[in-house]
């Protein structure tokens, strides 16, 4: 794959500052998985293979303990220094020196009394406590193994008896020459031939998103759309309605979010004009250039940004150059957008950063097409284009409402994510015959529920207890939480640690990390960070 995928996990949750006091941001759990852990399976869904990860030195040593991080896409990370304060923009610099132009992949296969086979346990058999290491790179070697009977009634025991190497220059580097080499195998010998090989990819693109990016998409048609158009900028956008229920803890009218005012074209994928509502003052504008390329331009106010662009590789060399640019949401994307029927003005210019592509311009040159029109609306060497996302599960947790709504929709969507093995209910955890968890529910491993208890619409994280005639409804309960006998939470989230006494009534509340809260205690819409006592 042509992509280098970059995930942007370093962010200090500045607007979950109730939640992350204890728990890092891409730790925070949602649906009993840390979030980094969604944009790591929809990048394993698409085919990755590796990441850079852009985090802090305490996420990466908590996501190499991680029980619930369970992937097969490899993690390469990129430590952000403790004492920086690093934008967006700036992550990318930090990596821009390793996505190199070529990516190289080192690749095992077996030949002899073995079938041929990509990255397979070397060498035959498999988990060979006696195996010896794999070949150097260019390498073919033969091995040859020796059965003994087998030991009560167990596998066979294999023992190494001659190894032979035969370099990349040799005549005979070839599986059938090797085999030829080797003298053929006695009795109860077999020989397996094994040897590693480099495939080299093109690094030409890279695919940046953010670690609370929660979704089940697809990223096939942003991945068609970028190829297909050859463009400089995909986003994925996903349309969004104002949520209706109350954030814990928040009195009052709900905050006020700012909108973007997204421009498009009659297809809807084309991005014209981008613009915050923050940087607005009264009037929207649009250059005349640009109305007279597009007679019809549709201006978007409900599209949300899910922070997952496919960029051109010189658009990081553009970042290198551009100090000023500090945010790649607030100033990269826009300055893209504004910059796609500009006329080239320099050596300085952004033009100056798009490598030639003499194959395209060749085809141009000789095709007899007339691509007049096509060039007013495809044309250009900065394309910018977005892909909307209509259905399934697309939001970015990075708001405590966000954060509450993407718990809430999770269960859901979250069995077609996992592996088939896995359920809503952890089969550690402890449900008693007599309580009630709903389908639209979560319980996290070795969680201990009693009788009588009533689990709806709700989130309950790993090792927690919750002890008889009590009732969870639409909440958050993170992991390590004790809740006592009879309490009642309704639209709460119970951060880690948290210990509610018996007969604690709480509506639409927010308790703390490591809070202790006296039993009988009865709140409606409050924070909670210190103990509470009657």
């Amino acid at each position: 794959m042509e992509f280098q995928a970059v995930l942007l996990a370093g962010g200090r949750g500045s607007r979950l500052t109730e939640l992350t006091a204890s728990v890092p941001k891409p730790l925070l759990p949602v649906g009993n998985r840390p979030m980094i852990w969604y944009p790591l399976n929809l990048l394993e869904r698409a085919g990755f293979e590796e990441v850079i990860i852009i985090t802090t030195k305490e996420v990466r040593n908590q996501l190499n303990t991680f029980p619930a991080l369970s992937t097969k896409i490899h993690l390469d990370y990129q430590i952000i220094p403790e004492d920086s304060d690093s934008s967006t923009a700036d992550s990318l610099r930090l990596v821009r020196k390793r996505i190199k132009g070529t990516r190289k992949r080192n690749s095992c296969w077996e030949g002899g009394d073995s079938t041929h086979c990509i990255d397979a346990p070397v060498p035959i058999p498999p988990k060979h406590p006696k195996a010896p290491q794999r070949p150097q790179k260019h390498h073919l070697c033969s091995f040859l193994f020796r059965a003994s009977g087998p030991t009560k009634g167990g596998p066979p025991v294999w023992h190494r008896c001659r190894l032979t190497e035969v370099r990349k220059q040799d005549s005979l580097a070839t599986i059938a020459g090797l085999q030829q080499r080797c003298p053929a195998p006695e009795p109860g010998v077999h020989q397996v031939v094994l040897g590693r090989r480099t495939a080299v990819h093109k690094v030409t693109n890279v695919l940046v998103v953010s670690c609370d990016l929660v979704t089940d998409a697809c990223l096939q048609p942003l991945v068609d759309l970028f190829r297909l158009r050859n463009a400089a900028l995909v986003a994925l956008v996903r349309q969004v309605d104002e949520p209706t229920e109350p954030i814990p803890g928040q009195k009052g009218k709900r905050p006020h979010e700012q909108r973007d005012f997204v421009g498009l074209d009659e297809s809807g994928t084309r991005l014209l004009s981008l613009a915050s509502e923050a940087d607005l003052d009264d009037d929207l504008s649009l250059k005349k250039s640009l109305l007279c390329r597009f007679s019809r331009i549709h201006i978007k106010t409900n599209l949300m940004d899910a922070h997952l662009y496919c960029l051109k590789k010189w658009v990081l060399d553009l970042l290198a150059e551009e100090k000023s640019i500090s945010s790649v949401k607030g100033e990269l994307v826009p300055f893209l957008v504004k910059k796609q029927f500009s006329a080239p003005l320099g050596q300085k210019d952004l033009h100056a950063f798009i490598p030639a592509d003499g194959l395209a311009g060749l085809a141009q040159e000789r095709s007899a097409w007339d691509e007049t029109e096509a060039a007013g609306r495809h044309g250009g060497a900065i394309r910018c284009y977005v892909h909307q996302l209509r259905g399934g599960l697309c939001l970015r947790a990075n708001t405590l409402a966000s954060y509450v709504e993407a718990n809430k929709q999770v269960a859901r969507v979250l069995p077609s994510l996992m592996v088939a093995e896995e359920c809503l209910i952890h089969p550690s955890a402890s449900i008693s015959e007599k309580s009630q968890v709903g389908a639209d529910s979560m319980v996290g491993r070795e969680t201990q529920v009693e009788e009588r208890t009533s689990v709806k619409r709700s989130v309950v994280g790993d090792y927690c207890v919750v002890r008889l005639r009590s009732k969870i409804t639409s909440s958050i309960v993170m992991h390590r939480v004790t809740i006592g006998e009879g309490c009642n939470i309704q639209g709460s989230v119970l951060c880690e640690g948290a210990v509610l006494g018996a007969g604690v009534e709480l509506k639409d509340c927010l308790v703390g990390s490591h809070i202790e809260v006296e039993p009988r205690v009865k709140r409606t819409n409050e924070i909670i960070e210190r103990m509470i006592m009657i």
